[in-house]
Order: structure tokens, then sequence, then C-alpha cells
């Protein structure tokens, strides 16, 4: 599981250093997955990467303001990123 866990790291970051968001980078690793058959992965990686998730609405967030929704129920992923920031 940990190797599974590191590769899927390793290709997340290789889509960052691309230019991709965080939620970008874990929709192209995963999009092509089974999401029930990488389950312990896909968890393992968003307890690590995410910084706020709540499990009932799927909603992950992470530091640089990108959003990931997953829906297990239809097998879907969505990743949104943050707006341009506003000077206050």
């Amino acid at each position: 599981m940990d190797e599974q866990t590191n590769n899927s790291e390793a290709r997340m970051k290789s889509f960052v250093d691309e230019g991709c968001s965080l939620a970008q980078a874990f929709l192209k690793t995963f999009a092509h997955e089974d999401l029930q058959d990488k389950q312990q992965v896909i968890n393992k990686i968003l307890s690590r990467l995410s910084i706020s998730g709540a499990p009932l609405d799927s909603d992950y967030y992470f530091v640089d303001g990108s959003r990931l929704s997953i829906d297990p129920a239809v097998e879907s992923m969505l990743a949104t990123k943050a707006g341009p920031r506003h000077p206050y």
C-alpha cells in the first residue's frame, strides 16, 4: 500500500510541478482509476495533503486554495482552483 501511495504522490508532484493545483493534480492522478479499489490510497493522501475535509460532503481543501469534491456514489471528482486573491 505504501508503494501505491508513494507512486500516486510522485505523480501528483509531477503535475504540480507542471503548474496544476493540488486538487487538479489529485484529479489527474486518479481520473482513470476505480475509486473503490484505490480508497485506502486516496484516504491516506487526502489525510496528508488536505487542510480540511468534511467526510459527509466529500469536499477537501488544499493550502493552494484549490478544492476537490468527490462523490463516491457515482464515482465522480471535481477540482476547482482558487479565485484571484483580492488585496484588503
